[in-house]
C-alpha cells in the first residue's frame, strides 16, 4: 500500500512540473511574441501594414492553439462599425462578408459593444454574419482597448479575433494572453495614429 501512494505522489509530481514547464515555455513564448510586436511598432510603415505584420507575429506565436486565421478591425471614424483592417487566412468571400461589422452583429460586433472578450468554440446562432465556404471553428475574439481599465474609461480602437479548433476547449490562461497580446496592440495603434495625425 505504501509502495502505491508512493507512487501516486511521484506521477502528481511529474504531471505538475510537467504542467510548470509548459506554461514557462508558454510564458516565453508569448513574451517573445510580445517582443517582436513592440519591435515591429518601430518601423516606419503605415498602421495597415504594421497590423498585418502583426497578425503574423500573433498567429506564429507557438502552443497557443490558433488556426492561421485571425483579423484585426478597427473602428471606422468613432463610429459603431468595425472594418476588417488586417486579416489572415480568410476567403475572398470571408473577406467581403467581414469587410464591415456593426456593433453588435456577429461575435467581433458584440465584442465592440460590449468591450467584454468572448470565447466560443464552434459555429453557432451567435456567428450572424456567413459566407459560402464557411468552415467549422472558434474563436477567442478580444477587445482593442486603451484608457484606464480600473476605473473603466476604455476608448475602443478595435477588435482582435484569432481562430481555433472546432471543439476546442476554454482556457482561461489562453484568453488573459490574447489579451495581453491585445493590449500591446492598442499602444502600437494608438502611437501610429498620433503619428499619421502629425503627418498630415
Amino acid at each position: 500500500m505504501l509502495k502505491i501512494i508512493e507512487f501516486v505522489h511521484i506521477s502528481r509530481d511529474i504531471t505538475e512540473r510537467i504542467k510548470a514547464e509548459e506554461e514557462i515555455k508558454e510564458d516565453y513564448n508569448i513574451q517573445s511574441g510580445i517582443n517582436s510586436l513592440l519591435r515591429l511598432s518601430l518601423k516606419d510603415i503605415s498602421l495597415h501594414e504594421l497590423l498585418h505584420d502583426a497578425l503574423d507575429i500573433i498567429l506564429a506565436i507557438p502552443n497557443l492553439s490558433f488556426k492561421s486565421r485571425g483579423s484585426i478591425f478597427l473602428v471606422q471614424d468613432n463610429s459603431e462599425v468595425l472594418v476588417l483592417e488586417a486579416q489572415r487566412g480568410f476567403s475572398e468571400a470571408h473577406q467581403l462578408s467581414c469587410a464591415t461589422v456593426p456593433f453588435g452583429k456577429c461575435i467581433c460586433g458584440k465584442v465592440a459593444l460590449s468591450k467584454i472578450e468572448r470565447f466560443v468554440d464552434c459555429v453557432d446562432k451567435q456567428h450572424e454574419i456567413s459566407y459560402a465556404d464557411i468552415s467549422p471553428h472558434g474563436h477567442y475574439c478580444v477587445p482593442i482597448v486603451f484608457g484606464d481599465k480600473i476605473i473603466g474609461i476604455l476608448n475602443l480602437l478595435g477588435v482582435l479575433n484569432l481562430y481555433v479548433e472546432a471543439g476546442h476547449l476554454y482556457n482561461r490562461r489562453k484568453e488573459e494572453l490574447v489579451c495581453a497580446l491585445a493590449d500591446v496592440l492598442a499602444g502600437i495603434i494608438v502611437r501610429k495614429q498620433a503619428e499619421e495625425k502629425l503627418e498630415s
